[in-house]
């Protein structure tokens, strides 16, 4: 498990841990947005997205 805080480092983590599934905050921050980051993620790795949030 890792905690990336950005949704650039995000990609880079999955690429190095290899994951099952991701979760990922909806609110995460970076230059591209969630859905650009949650469709690279099924593009690139193909791997089970799920987003959370909080108020």
């Amino acid at each position: 498990m890792d905690i990336a805080y950005s949704a650039e480092a995000a990609l880079n983590k999955i690429n190095d841990a290899k994951p099952d599934l991701i979760l990922m905050d909806a609110k995460l921050t970076g230059e591209i947005n969630i859905t650009q980051a949650t469709e690279t993620i099924k593009k690139w790795f193909n791997l089970p997205v799920i987003l959370l949030t909080t108020k």
